[in-house]
């Protein structure tokens, strides 16, 4: 039988840890789990130099693949993944019913709005993260320190589109010329 770099609870420990840490929108990087493996190891040895191999987490996620696999993330900003709950989504649905009975206002005058957040650099940094095995994608959660646009499509319910409004930061636009524009949106 082979011998493992941590003992079972203490490798159970960190699945757990890893599960729970992707379920809340915060998946560990392969390089991550290797220091935290490395931190557990030297804790229980005693000895400050013990490193965990470059192939320690493969072998790791194959002993534990019905627990953690390793995925794409896709990142979200932490206000928006904060936002995106059962409860407020909800909360935001039974409004809006209320708000169409007690004003009767017919379909004709019901417009949906979606803004959409995208970054105006060209930064498309993804991370490969340690997430949770039956999860077919994996968002990661971050604080986003890019410049951004906001674009806000409006349709109304029986059809009708209006030209979508996009929303800068600022006053001055950097680069504003050189954006295309292919709707004539302003």
């Amino acid at each position: 039988m082979r011998h493992h770099l941590l003992p079972p609870k203490a490798e159970n420990a960190l699945v757990e840890f890893l599960v729970e840490t992707a379920r809340c929108g915060f998946p560990e990087t392969e390089e991550r789990v290797r220091e935290i493996a490395a931190i557990i190891h030297q804790n229980l040895t005693n000895d400050e130099k013990a490193h965990v191999g470059q192939k320690w987490v493969n072998r790791f996620l194959e002993r534990n693949s019905d627990k953690l696999k390793k995925s794409w993330a896709t990142s979200q900003s932490m206000l928006r993944g904060t936002a995106a709950n059962k409860e407020s989504i909800d909360h935001f649905f039974e409004l809006l019913s209320n708000t169409i009975m007690e004003f009767s206002i017919v379909p004709e005058l019901l417009l949906a709005m979606d803004e959409s957040n995208t970054f105006i650099d060209k930064s498309t940094r993804r991370f490969k993260v340690i997430g949770i095995a039956k999860k077919r994608a994996q968002a990661l959660l971050k604080d986003e320190n890019r410049e951004s646009v906001t674009l806000i499509p409006l349709i109304s319910a029986v059809g009708h589109c209006y030209p979508p409004t996009i929303i800068f930061k600022g006053k001055q636009i950097r680069g504003k010329d050189n954006l295309p524009n292919p709707l004539g949106a302003k």
